[in-house]
């Protein structure tokens, strides 16, 4: 941006509201943002990106605004609901802070394939 031309204090503030905005959508928000949910990326929003329900997969990519998903058909809001799970399907992470701090450094188990 810098390079284009772009006010190096524009690109700070841009830069600034992206990563504010970037913690919010990532947020623990339980509730619904209503009017909001169809301009902007709410955390519920992108809560199904990141859910493992089979609903959930390959949908809400945007980053900022919804419309996009809206025009390549992969937008998924169910009204008032949030994803059951979250990550990849089929691979089980722990709960618990410190056991998901430790996990990528332990040696994986491996599962038996279903009968």
């Amino acid at each position: 941006m810098f390079t284009l031309g772009f006010d190096l204090g524009a690109i700070q503030a841009y830069l600034l509201i992206v990563f504010v905005y970037s913690k919010f959508i990532h947020s623990n928000v339980g509730f619904d943002l209503c009017v909001i949910e169809s301009v902007f990326v709410t955390p519920r929003f992108h809560h199904w990106h990141h859910g493992s329900d089979r609903e959930a997969v390959d949908i809400n990519y945007a980053s900022h605004f919804p419309i996009y998903d809206c025009l390549f058909g992969t937008h998924h809001l169910p009204e008032e609901r949030w994803p059951e799970g979250y990550g990849v399907i089929g691979d089980h992470v722990p709960k618990g802070f410190f056991k998901q701090l430790i996990y990528p450094f332990q040696k994986p188990k491996v599962q038996e394939p279903a009968e």
